[in-house]
């Protein structure tokens, strides 16, 4: 569109060429709400660029986070909203800074340190936002990009040829199988890099606080860089030393945790002891032997609580399971037990025969926890008894993990 420049109107035709082909992408990729965002962000800044020469970049993406969130203000808790911002944001500020580190004259080189420039800006503001969220950190980001990058901005050119040689039966079928072995070839390289041993650094767990503090450590440190003032030297530097003082602390509180935990698991009775950085994980064999559901399940618990050491145990090797320490004491039953002892949580398990009079009788629980392995209708009907009997009663499948 750059020829549209010299003709009347040319700016007003460029910019609706742009946007038309924003919202074009947009409805081929299916408009769902991350492609709607994206297409809402840089359409307002392509108009502000249209607009005046000498617009800001930076009040064009707040122009449209302002309109995004005035239409839905919960994608400010978006994880997709904030890493969208956050690499948008990144590459703007630290592009052509990270850019001229290198004064290279091959033409090759020059080429491939651009893609590495955008990659490394892009990495920058979303380090934080990923480690919080998905407690890791791509080492081997540089790597996987430098194919990806390329190989995505290939496969969307296929896909919208693909869209224009519909009518051609031939020409589109083959169209589509090529694209459909970029894809494969892209996914696959993604994944063996994924396996390389080091290729991710995982189990980050950074608090909330910990993450804006490292927010603040860029912005001083990237401040100093360009203007040079050593203020901003020591407020990146004291933003660190805060960082690494609360990791800190974090590590001591998680030596003095004691906690008990039932997870929300589809038909299964998970439950975890934990004391220190030490756990003591309860359930079935069949889950104990799956590690995509612990992964996915019981993992983020683990990060969150730094667990280092995990003994395990099939609960299907004993019936009821009786767990003391100190003054607290739970009890995992899967029917009525003859034990003459208060307890203060009573884990009830796998659909356990018997109304609650006859479940609690001798026990006198502080509080019934219901987990997964329970029927729905079963646990109403406890859930209704144990109202009668005013005591307290937490539904797993209901009200979530306990």
């Amino acid at each position: 569109t750059s020829g549209l420049k010299r003709i009347r109107q040319g700016n007003r035709i460029r910019l609706l060429t742009i946007l038309a082909g924003i919202w074009l992408f947009s409805l081929l990729a299916g408009g769902s709400p991350s492609v709607v965002r994206s297409a809402v962000m840089f359409s307002c800044i392509a108009t502000g660029n249209a607009i005046s020469k000498t617009s800001s970049v930076y009040n064009s993406l707040a122009g449209s986070a302002f309109l995004l969130l005035a239409y839905n203000p919960y994608w400010l808790w978006d994880t997709g909203f904030q890493l969208s911002y956050s690499a948008v944001l990144s590459i703007i500020i630290f592009q052509s800074p990270v850019y001229g580190l290198l004064d290279l004259r091959n033409r090759m080189l020059v080429i491939v340190w651009k893609t590495c420039a955008v990659t490394i800006s892009a990495q920058i503001l979303t380090t934080p936002v990923s480690i919080f969220y998905f407690h890791q950190f791509p080492l081997l980001f540089l790597l996987t990009n430098f194919i990806a990058i390329p190989l995505s901005s290939l496969i969307l050119i296929f896909e919208i040829a693909l869209c224009l040689l519909a009518p051609f039966p031939f020409l589109a079928g083959l169209t589509g199988r090529l694209t459909g072995h970029l894809i494969y070839f892209m996914n696959m390289f993604v994944e063996f890099v994924d396996r390389l041993p080091n290729a991710n650094w995982r189990g980050l767990q950074i608090s909330y606080f910990q993450c804006l503090v490292m927010f603040i450590a860029i912005a001083a440190c990237f401040h100093f860089i360009l203007s040079r003032k050593f203020i901003m030297l020591f407020t990146s530097l004291s933003a660190l030393a805060v960082f690494f003082s609360a990791r800190t602390l974090s590590f001591y509180q998680a030596g003095l945790q004691e906690k008990l935990i039932i997870y929300n698991i589809p038909k299964q009775s998970a439950i975890e002891l934990i004391r220190g950085r030490n756990a003591l994980f309860i359930a079935d064999s069949g889950l104990l032997k799956n590690p995509q559901h612990i992964r996915f399940h019981i993992l983020p618990s683990r990060i969150l609580h730094r667990i280092e050491r995990i003994a395990e145990h099939d609960h299907h090797k004993t019936d009821d399971l009786v767990f003391a320490r100190n003054n607290f004491k739970m009890l995992r039953i899967t029917g009525a037990v003859q034990l003459k002892n208060r307890v203060n949580v009573l884990i009830v398990s796998g659909n356990a025969r018997g109304n609650i009079e006859s479940l609690v009788r001798g026990v006198l629980p502080d509080r019934i926890v219901f987990d997964c392995s329970n029927s729905r209708m079963r646990i109403a009907s406890w859930l209704g008894e144990c109202r009668k009997l005013g005591i307290p009663a937490w539904s797993v499948p209901d009200q979530g993990a306990f």
